[in-house]
């Protein structure tokens, strides 16, 4: 787990010049997010940095955002010089309807999307490659090639852990929860110091009405990962909702000392506030 004290030092890393970039790039690559104004900002300078590598992990790191911003932020990076940062803006934008797009704006992103879909079919002989390719599949509303992909990455590296996370994502979007639910069993049985496991698990248990169980697998991520503020604010939230409001509070509480601006968990702790008059 990491501290507020380690993470702002790792924020200063990741646009200290006096670094190498390989190791700028790498740190940005593994760093978790807790989606605060600070890393915003430091991923947002490192995306104007002049190593091209640096400049794609930084906008790799907005795959999990809201379409619209996603979609904003990509857009400024389809004419990059860099290839593969134009590749990843392309993939951030596969699911952008282009109708709204101005003609030349339309004309780089369908540039980048044939380079970007280039590189899909070049890398699919290696199981990210798949990976890579179902995850394509899934944005574009082809979701059960996208199973077909992550399949084919498990029969070529079973602990391929991104292919376990994406089938049990599409399964549940395609409402196959149950499928879902044996992919993340699977996941954790494989490699249970895997937090994000746990906590994907938690919020399909709690989809599927099994409220005890998904209250199991938040803590279970927040004893692997105690700074993992997305476990604490979901795990606070059912508290609140089930009217354990001292459980509910004390999550919370924890969750803003990781976070400490968010807006969310402020506003639950307010809503818990009251309810306790």
């Amino acid at each position: 787990s990491v501290t507020p004290e380690e993470r702002e030092s790792i924020l200063a890393f990741i646009n200290d010049k006096q670094q190498s970039f390989l190791n700028r790039a790498t740190v940005i690559d593994n760093f978790n997010l807790n989606y605060t104004e600070a890393e915003l900002y430091a991923l947002s300078a490192a995306m104007q940095d002049s190593a091209s590598l640096v400049r794609y992990k930084a906008l790799r790191k907005f795959m999990d955002f809201p379409p619209q911003e996603r979609h904003d932020i990509a857009l400024n990076h389809i004419r990059d010089s860099s290839r593969m940062v134009r590749v990843a803006a392309a993939e951030l934008l596969s699911d952008m309807s282009k109708g709204g797009l101005l003609k030349d704006d339309r004309s780089a992103l369908d540039s980048a999307m044939q380079e970007y879909e280039t590189m899909l079919y070049t890398n699919a002989d290696f199981p990210l490659g798949r990976v890579q390719l179902g995850d394509y599949y899934m944005r574009t509303g082809r979701g059960q090639e996208a199973i077909g992909q992550y399949k084919l990455a498990l029969l070529k590296d079973s602990l391929a852990l991104p292919a376990y996370t994406s089938l049990a994502t599409n399964y549940s979007s395609l409402g196959r929860n149950e499928e879902a639910l044996a992919t993340l069993d699977l996941l954790v049985e494989k490699e249970p110091g895997y937090g994000r496991a746990f906590y994907l698990r938690g919020l399909l248990h709690y989809e599927m009405g099994n409220e005890d169980a998904a209250i199991a697998d938040l803590r279970s991520a927040i004893e692997i990962d105690p700074q993992d503020y997305r476990s604490h604010y979901n795990l606070a939230t059912l508290h609140y909702q089930r009217k354990e409001f001292r459980d509910a509070e004390g999550v919370v509480l924890k969750g803003l000392k990781i976070y400490p601006e968010s807006p969310d968990a402020r506003y639950l702790l307010a809503l818990i506030y009251r309810e306790q008059g």
